[in-house]
């Protein structure tokens, strides 16, 4: 089967379709983290609701990351299938997932 009749995986275009998703949240909310630096009239609780919003979506970020890692890292073994949606799927989402890790072990970190 010639290269431009494979057609592509559905499973990749989801694992592609996850991760620039994921990407998109992870920067909504570190720009939605970093109001409260902006924001000097501001008030206080504000602040607070931005910074725990903002946080509560950091750590989230990294559990649709890993089931587009799972969707992207099977279809990339479907035979008789385009590879490049799989392949930017796993990338995107591998990055987003070790990224978003970074909350969760900064917490761990400030806890002890």
């Amino acid at each position: 089967m010639s290269e431009s009749t494979k057609p592509h995986s559905k499973l990749g275009i989801a694992s592609c379709v996850i991760g620039l998703t994921t990407f998109l949240i992870f920067l909504l909310a570190m720009v939605f983290w970093l109001i409260p630096f902006w924001c000097h009239g501001c008030s206080q609780e504000l602040k607070n609701q931005f910074i725990l919003g903002s946080l509560a979506v950091l750590l989230l970020v990294p559990i649709p990351a890993l089931v587009g890692l799972i969707l992207g890292a099977v279809s990339v073994f479907f035979p008789n299938r385009r590879k490049l949606f799989p392949i930017i799927g796993v990338v995107l989402n591998l990055i987003i997932g070790v990224i978003g890790l970074f909350p969760i072990l900064l917490g761990m970190v400030l806890a002890a």
